[in-house]
């Protein structure tokens, strides 16, 4: 213990004052121990070269890229809707294709055609069922596989495979590359077939077909021939139809107007009016009675010689006299002459009125017609309202019926075209780069593992060499004399000489 603290004291005194002391001091426990370290170097070395050569291999790795397009087996078909959806999106589409590439279905196929042996060249005897060697190769397999999309080329994937084996590295890429297309193909197929969407076609052919009847049948029954155009005629017909009856109302006006101006202006007339009038005249009447008086009065004389005056013919003919002399008396000398007629102004306003009461008649008659006119129209035009929610509820009819057909339709010969590529194992899957055979190792743990055991015989050497020298407790250089003694060395003489 007491030998042991002076060691310690040595060295920490020699390594603070002189470095060249302890490079001294080392060489020195080197070198007297030469042989020991170079046998333990020796023995360690050799030692890992071989344990590496025997079980160190070096690690060959296979890359090949391919491109997943979105296509058809990205579209999902579903017999509850009327048309594919589809399901491939970036991203995500990528990923759920990288997970059916690395599923346990995928790799338990390419081991059954790669081989087991292949994947596990050495069998471990704590492995009892045939199921654990299948875990355990498809775990290694898993762990050297590397699947990674390109970065800025989400569609590309490069695949890698790491083996001892380059063949083996390739045969199981390729294998892999093969099985995972035809998985592809199988998951994204077509679930429903193309006989579903002709059952659905030929259905939505005949819904078509009646609708269309229906339709027409309505439109020939309404006298439909345009619903838009004949509404746009009826409200055209309607709109001159009220100007009209705006039209006649102003000209009832003005004409009952003018009927009232012609009746007063008839009013201040009369119908007869004095035409001519003469004075100073004879009297053809009076002139007549006097000559009559004259030849009754000869005629009494000529009488009154012959009978008497009481004879009847006297009497009478005195009698005739006094009736004449009576007339005579109320006639005048002479007579004014005043000639009459139809005034000719009243006659014309008479015409006048009677043109205007027949035209105010005729107007209001026509004003009836068109007020008749304009609420059949308004009907029609109502009936047309009526029509067209039957007809929009038709023509909806055979519209979803046409679109259901055309998707039915569309759907079969979608399904039609993708059953015969599944049938020919045509697929979105390109191969870009096919699986290579490396030439060289990607990485060599035999150098990395030989270079890591020289160090370690190195290392245990000097240690070696170290734990003896610390384990020594005998003097062997002049300062550890004069340490241990106190006494100054006057000289030192080699054993050997």
């Amino acid at each position: 213990m007491q030998l042991e603290e002076h060691a310690d004291l040595e060295l920490v005194e020699t390594g603070g004052k002189d470095n060249s002391l302890v490079l001294r001091n080392f060489l020195f426990v080197i070198f007297r121990n030469k042989w020991k370290v170079l046998l333990v170097f020796l023995l360690t070395s050799v030692t890992a070269t071989l344990i590496v050569l025997s079980i160190e291999t070096d690690i060959y790795e296979s890359q090949a890229q391919i491109l997943i397009k979105p296509g058809r087996e990205n579209i999902s078909w579903d017999e509850s809707a009327l048309a594919p959806n589809l399901v491939f999106a970036k991203e995500g589409g990528l990923n759920a294709e990288i997970s059916i590439l690395t599923s346990g279905y995928v790799l338990g196929r390419v081991i059954e055609l790669v081989g087991q042996e292949a994947i596990l060249p050495v069998l471990r005897d704590d492995l009892d069922s045939q199921e654990q060697r299948d875990q355990l190769a498809e775990r290694l397999v898993l762990e050297n596989l590397s699947v990674i999309p390109e970065k800025g080329k989400q569609q590309i994937v490069t695949i890698s495979f790491k083996s001892h084996d380059p063949r083996i590295a390739r045969d199981v890429l390729e294998n892999l590359i093969d099985v995972y297309i035809d998985r592809h193909i199988d998951i994204h197929k077509a679930e429903a077939q193309p006989k579903f969407f002709r059952k659905q076609s030929d259905k939505f052919k005949s819904l078509l077909i009646e609708k269309e009847k229906q339709l027409r049948q309505y439109c020939d029954k309404q006298g439909i021939v345009s619903i838009e155009v004949q509404k746009e005629e009826g409200i055209a017909r309607i709109s001159g139809l009220e100007q009209n009856i705006e039209e006649t109302d102003g000209l009832i006006i003005s004409s009952q107007g003018r009927i009232a101006m012609l009746e007063k202006s008839l009013d201040e007339r009369t119908e007869v009016t004095e035409l001519s009038k003469v004075t100073g005249k004879s009297n053809p009447v009076a002139d007549s009675l006097k000559q009559r008086l004259i030849d009754l009065k000869f005629r009494e004389v000529e009488l009154g010689n012959r009978y008497l005056d009481d004879s009847r013919i006297l009497v009478e003919l005195r009698s005739q006299i006094s009736f004449v002399e009576a007339e005579l008396l109320k006639e005048q000398e002479t007579n004014t002459e005043l000639t009459t007629g139809i005034d000719a102004n009243y006659q014309a306003i008479q015409l006048e009125l009677e043109q205007e009461q027949a035209k105010l008649q005729a107007l209001l008659l026509n004003k009836q017609f068109l007020k008749k006119s304009l609420e059949k129209r308004k009907n029609n035009l109502k009936k047309l309202s009526n029509y067209e929610a039957v007809l929009l509820t038709l023509q909806r009819e055979v519209d979803i019926a046409k679109e259901e057909y055309s998707q039915y339709r569309k759907s079969y010969q979608q399904s039609m075209i993708s059953v015969a590529l599944d049938s020919s194992r045509i697929s979105n899957v390109l191969i870009l780069q096919p699986a290579s055979l490396p030439a060289f190792p990607i990485e060599s743990k035999k150098k990395r593992n030989l270079a890591m055991g020289l160090l370690l015989g190195l290392v245990g050497s000097v240690g070696i060499a170290y734990i003896r020298e610390y384990l020594d407790d005998t003097i062997k250089t002049v300062e550890n004399v004069e340490k241990q003694l106190g006494l100054p060395v006057l000289t030192s003489i080699n054993y050997k000489k």
